[in-house]
């Protein structure tokens, strides 16, 4: 009996065991087969132009090898695989089936009558090389045998992976700021229900999020203060119905209950109560500012968080000279104020209190941000740790000013 030819491009991958394999119909998306011993037989008639590979252990392949060439017609390709005892046969499995997986373009695998912790291995050994781009998982299936003389229903459990894309995207927008993986997710989301005939619902709020995230996320990192204000209130405004709309997918009902929490932080850049702080001009728009400076510092993103201090202090002076904060003129007359008094201060002459406060945050963000702008290109630059500590301290004094 000759093997099947390899395409080395698509492969249907399977786990063989001891048990004895009884004739059963399996259903996959309400298609029945004929009666078949093995799932990964039924599989192989709705992926007909994938190569069939079987993982098993020296076992099973003396028990049940018979079993498959009876079933296929023909010799498929066989890999043997540790039975999995103990810690270093585990990760001697996980490593084989990472490699061998990485040899195909596309694999649909059938974790049906995988044994001990072969299911999860293989799971996360295609959960990685999909995530890293290197193969595509086309299918991760499993039978649910409902008895004898009874259908055996086939699940897909793909949609798995897509729940911890979902928990690695919040956990990255929620720790470091970084909206594109949720973006992509509710993108992807919205256009798998909008193109599927039949769909009992269509989202409408998840697209029109994912644009809003992103807009969101350019204009923090390019410190658009104004826009990002009055994004972070339609964020607010959306998130809602958006998961809302989330809960109404079965596959994702795990991760809504924490979309919300993840997105708190976007989503409360404004302070409550305030619908446009910054039109008009007011004391809000300091604790609009204040807490964006918060918000960088949570993600890390130091050199926005600075420089945003930076120009929240003249932001403030021009309010309390009754000057619209957005005026170029306004701006260059207040920066060229806080230098005189910085000049009379290192001259000698005594300064107010409420102008020593200015200058003392002045010369703290000049200091660290100059630093920055020079990218350490200066004969005695603080190292980053040292210079991420210092923004981090001055910026959390000017936030606390703001708010005062």
């Amino acid at each position: 009996m000759e093997a099947k030819p390899k395409t080395g491009e698509k492969a249907l991958i399977g786990f063989l065991g001891t048990t004895t394999y009884s004739p059963v119909h399996y259903v996959l998306n309400g298609e029945p087969t004929p009666e078949v011993r093995l799932s990964l037989r039924a599989l192989a008639r709705f992926f007909p132009d994938h190569e069939v590979v079987v993982f098993a252990t020296r076992e099973a392949l003396e028990r049940n090898w018979a079993t498959v060439r009876e079933e296929f017609g023909y010799e498929p390709e066989a890999v043997l695989v540790p039975a999995g005892r103990g810690e270093k046969e585990i990760w001697k499995l996980l490593k084989l089936l990472t490699e061998r997986f990485s040899s195909y373009g596309k694999l649909v695998l059938d974790i049906t009558h995988g044994f001990r912790a072969q299911p999860l291995l293989a799971f996360s050994a295609g959960y990685l090389l999909h995530t890293l781009g290197r193969a595509k998982i086309e299918g991760i299936y499993y039978a649910s045998y409902q008895g004898h003389g009874r259908p055996a229903e086939i699940v897909d459990l793909a949609p798995l992976m897509d729940m911890l894309r979902w928990a690695d995207g919040l956990s990255g927008l929620k720790r470091h700021g970084s909206t594109a993986v949720v973006s992509e997710l509710l993108s992807s989301l919205t256009r798998r229900y909008w193109t599927t005939e039949g769909a009992a619902w269509k989202p409408r709020t998840l697209g029109p999020l994912a644009d809003l995230l992103d807009r969101l996320s350019i204009g923090l990192a390019l410190n658009r203060a104004r826009e990002a204000s009055e994004l972070a209130l339609r964020l607010r405004r959306t998130l809602p119905p958006a998961t809302r709309e989330l809960r109404r997918v079965p596959q994702l009902a795990p991760v809504a209950p924490y979309f919300q929490d993840a997105l708190r932080g976007l989503a409360g850049l404004v302070p409550r109560g305030k619908r446009r702080p910054y039109d008009p001009p007011s004391r809000t728009d300091l604790r609009a500012l204040a807490g964006m400076i918060r918000y960088y510092l949570e993600v890390r993103a130091y050199v926005q968080a600075i420089t945003l201090g930076r120009e929240a202090i003249v932001t403030r002076l021009c309010l309390e000279k009754g000057l619209d904060p957005f005026g170029k003129e306004a701006r260059r007359a207040m920066e060229s104020q806080i230098n005189a008094w910085h000049h009379l201060k290192k001259s000698g002459s005594p300064l107010r209190s409420r102008e020593q406060r200015y200058v003392d945050l002045w010369e703290r963000v000049v200091d660290v941000r100059n630093d920055v702008n020079h990218a350490g290109f200066r004969a005695q630059p603080v190292e980053g740790p040292g210079l991420a500590k210092k923004i981090g301290e001055a910026a959390r004094e000017i936030a606390d000013w703001l708010e005062q």
